[in-house]
């Protein structure tokens, strides 16, 4: 196997603050589903983790 075919994988997380509460999203279609977790997302090829963040 060569070093061609890696694609590596990289997770972002959010945390959404106001004031002393934080937002919270209910999983849903996936692994963790009907669990509650901060907002968050993989990152795409030739992404920075802010513009995955803001997405």
């Amino acid at each position: 196997m060569t070093n061609d075919h890696i694609r590596p994988q990289v997770g972002v997380g959010v945390v959404f603050l106001q004031g002393s509460r934080v937002f919270l999203a209910k999983r849903h279609g996936s692994h963790g589903e009907d669990t509650w977790a901060s907002a968050g997302g993989h990152l795409e090829m030739g992404e920075t983790p802010e513009e995955c963040a803001r997405r």
